[in-house]
Formats: C-alpha cells, sequence, structure tokens
C-alpha cells in the first residue's frame, strides 16, 4: 500500500473477517492519498472483486490483462459428447460484419455473465445488449480460425465460446464463457 495504490491484498486462513480489514486499510489509504488524484487498485483476484466494490472501489473502465508472450500450442481432448467450431462471420451490403449464429452467442453470453459484476458496470441486462455487434470488426481470419464454439451434440445447444479479436493492434480474448454448471468437458495437454 502506498499513496494512491493499493495492491495484492490477501488474507492467511482461517482469517476471514476480509472486509472489516479493507474498510481500514481504505480510512488509511484515503488519509495518506492526494484526493485530486484517483486511487488504484492493482492484482485483484477474481474472488475479491465483490469485496472491493462492497468498500467502495470500482474498477478502471478498461481492465484486460495482456500476454507478454504468444502462449504455447497445446493439444486440447474433447470430450466425445461435444462438437466444437469456429464461429463464421457474414457481411452485408453495406459492409457491415456480423457473426451468423450472434444470436445463440448472444444467449450463452447472457446466460453466462448477467448480473455479473462486469455486466451491470457495462450497463448490459438485456438479451440484446449481448448480441456481438462489433466483434467482427475486430478481427481477422486467423482469430476466427483460432475462436471457438462448442455445443451440446445430444441438444445441440451453445454451451460455452472463446471469441478473439484485435484491439489496439494486440489480440484479446473478448469474451470467454461457458454456461454455469458446465464443467470438465476440456482437457487440455
Amino acid at each position: 500500500m502506498a499513496p494512491n495504490t493499493i495492491y495484492h491484498l490477501f488474507y492467511i486462513p482461517p482469517f476471514n473477517n476480509s472486509y472489516e480489514v479493507l474498510k481500514l486499510l481504505k480510512i488509511m489509504l484515503i488519509h495518506w492519498s492526494d484526493r485530486t488524484k484517483h486511487i488504484r487498485t492493482f492484482e485483484i483476484l477474481p474472488d475479491q472483486v465483490n469485496l472491493f466494490t462492497r468498500a467502495g472501489f470500482w474498477p478502471d473502465e478498461f481492465r484486460c490483462r495482456w500476454m507478454q508472450r504468444p502462449t504455447n500450442h497445446f493439444q486440447v481432448i474433447w470430450d466425445s459428447n461435444l462438437t466444437v467450431k469456429c464461429p463464421q462471420i457474414k457481411e452485408d451490403e453495406t459492409g457491415a460484419k456480423r457473426f451468423l449464429n450472434e444470436d445463440e452467442i448472444a444467449w450463452c453470453d447472457f446466460n453466462s455473465f448477467t448480473g455479473g459484476f462486469e455486466a451491470v458496470r457495462r450497463k448490459k441486462s438485456s438479451l440484446e445488449d449481448f448480441i456481438p455487434k462489433e466483434d467482427p470488426n475486430f478481427t481477422n481470419e486467423t482469430l476466427i480460425q483460432a475462436s471457438t464454439l462448442i455445443y451440446d451434440k445430444d441438444t445441440g445447444q451453445l454451451i460455452a465460446n472463446c471469441r478473439l479479436c484485435l484491439i489496439k493492434q494486440q489480440y484479446t480474448v473478448l469474451a470467454l464463457c461457458p454456461l454455469t454448471g458446465e464443467e470438465g468437458w476440456l482437457h487440455v495437454c
């Protein structure tokens, strides 16, 4: 902790009164900090997001983690009850690009994220809010082939998707959303 900065907050189990400690740390941090500048938080673990928001912290508008180097190639062995596809993009007469199956992608994203912190922060609450309108404009053939749609073979339902795009000429995971309860369907070697 330093003026206008707090990061990497962790507790040693079995301690579980983290909210009270964070409130006290916040009081100290405000006292030490320059009140004309934002207080920055770093390295907030996913299970701490609600803790920090309850204490009055709010994430920056853009909170992506950037890879420092390309990842290794992994051999993925999918369960036999799944169908794995790449998304397809269509272009209309005006040149606008859309995902061919944007409705089912929106449904998958909606059911994965609705009511969650990011959805609330971005004011996404309806199915229409999750339609991926901008995604294809920030992609290329390589990224489309690397993106994945995962379907339940028995029901034909899209149960997960991972879409990749370019943001400021950097490869970015735009969405990674398995539906709740869908676990154990991929093994990485």
